[in-house]
């Protein structure tokens, strides 16, 4: 049985390796925003060069025809084979579902257009950076499970999208895509109303694509943190001379007083869950087998 330090020493070992995976991930989401926002600013701005500055909302609430109504099949054509060419079964889901939503669309106006335009960039972007947070949840739960064991860990997809605070990580990575693009269309509204600059706008959408990079950093520590636990109670829980966990928090001075009063603590297994452990964005706490 390791003492308390030994502990300590341990969940700070494992924090700095996690945080090393995370940081090598996050350079990677950062580059796909950093395209993704690219790409819909050209889109933005090709928008006001075909309509002009002064456009009005009474334009951009016409139907759209021709050659734009190709397009739209095109578009939904283009997110059918992406979802075929992935092979993780919930992104696969998450795919049907909007090309559903797509399917299901009645008169297509302008606006409308503009707005699946500038989606489907972004559902491109979120599958990418889905599948690698995908990946390095599964190392992590795989890895604190056969610490805990000794065994690989069977049915890791069912443990990777366990619901923590009511939702899993590809619904919470979703729901920020979906408000992220809600924000946009709000900023591309307000400008057309107040005939503001197109370079107002583009602004504001670059004060958004800093907040999705903001977002995605706080999912990718977070969501670690929770399948590192996550991975160790799936463990704990097939081992009869386990009976209690303790409660470890990194003792530096990034460790929050909360986390820092809790350290130490001892509780049943059973009555342990990840999200009960991991209280807050960012938090680095960490449980390990508690022995009297």
């Amino acid at each position: 049985m390791l003492s308390l330090e030994e502990l300590l020493e341990l969940a700070e070992e494992i924090d700095n390796l996690d945080r090393g995976r995370e940081d090598e991930l996050l350079v990677y989401v950062n580059e796909i925003y950093d395209d993704m926002y690219d790409e819909i600013i050209d889109i933005i701005l090709s928008f006001y060069g075909e309509y002009g500055d002064d456009v009005t909302w009474n334009e951009i609430n016409k139907g759209v025809q021709g050659d734009k109504i190709k397009q739209t099949s095109k578009r939904m054509e283009r997110l059918k084979k992406l979802k075929d060419n992935t092979d993780d079964k919930a992104v696969r889901a998450k795919l049907q579902e909007e090309i559903q939503r797509l399917k299901g669309r009645g008169l297509i106006t302008h606006e409308k257009f503009l707005t699946d335009k500038i989606n489907e960039k972004m559902i491109i972007a979120t599958t990418k950076v889905s599948l690698g947070i995908k990946k390095l949840l599964t190392e992590t739960v795989s890895r604190e499970y056969k610490r805990a064991t000794g065994k690989d860990i069977k049915n890791i997809e069912k443990t990777v999208l366990i619901p923590q605070y009511g939702k899993n990580w590809l619904d919470r990575l979703l729901d920020n895509k979906n408000k992220t693009l809600a924000s946009i269309k709000v900023e591309i509204i307000k400008g057309i109303r107040s005939g503001r600059n197109p370079r107002d706008t583009i602004k504001k959408v670059q004060q958004l694509g800093k907040m999705s990079k903001y977002e995605a950093e706080r999912l990718v520590r977070t969501e670690n943190a929770l399948a590192r636990v996550e991975g160790a109670i799936e463990g704990y829980m097939q081992d009869d001379s386990i009976q209690k966990v303790i409660i470890i928090a990194v003792g530096d001075q990034k460790t929050c007083p909360d986390c820092r009063d809790r350290d130490g603590t001892i509780m049943n297994k059973e009555d342990v869950r990840s999200d009960g452990i991991i209280l807050h964005a960012h938090c680095r706490c960490t449980i390990a087998p508690y022995v009297e």
